[in-house]
Formats: C-alpha cells, structure tokens, sequence
C-alpha cells in the first residue's frame, strides 16, 4: 500500500487533481485507489453545529458560504490536532 498526500490552498483544486489521479492510475496501472478527505472528517465533525447555528452546510459549493465557515472548520481542526498530538485526523481516516 502507498500513500500519497496531497495538500493546496482552499479552491485550489485538489479534490479534482485526486480523482483524475486515481483514474489514471485504475486505468493504466490497473490498481485499486482510494479517496480519502481529511476535510470531509472535519467537516462531518461539525456538520450538525454549524447548521443547527448558521443554517449552512457544510457541504456546501457555494464559494461565499465556504469562506464565511472556513475559520470555524480551520480553528477546529487545529485545536483537534494540538488536543491529539497530531494524531486526531489520521485515527479518524485510519478507521477507514
């Protein structure tokens, strides 16, 4: 198993680069690639709070909204990680 990380600004396209990634990969490789987001982890984390609060989802494609939320998810985030030792996010994704 490899592991490959891929990391950007917000909007900057890493979601897109992943999947043609991984198509390319099934494709010619013939080998089986999984997605995993860190960010839907943290998203899912505060999906509840942040709609039941703001009436956004945080799901969402909308840029505005995703600017207006992104402190919030990116505060989180971080207090998760110091909480944890780092660990926080790659436990979660490893239960996958």
């Amino acid at each position: 198993m490899k592991i490959i990380g891929i990391s950007g600004l917000a909007r900057s396209g890493k979601d897109l680069f992943a999947n043609v990634a991984k198509q390319i990969i099934e494709t010619e490789k013939n080998l089986k690639v999984e997605k995993f987001a860190l960010a839907y982890e943290l998203k899912n984390d505060l999906k509840d709070l942040i709609y039941e609060k703001t009436g956004m989802d945080v799901f969402t494609e909308d840029t505005r909204e995703k600017n207006i939320i992104r402190p919030l998810l990116v505060a989180y985030g971080d207090v998760m990680r110091k909480l944890s030792n780092g660990t926080y996010w790659t436990i979660k994704l490893n239960k996958e």
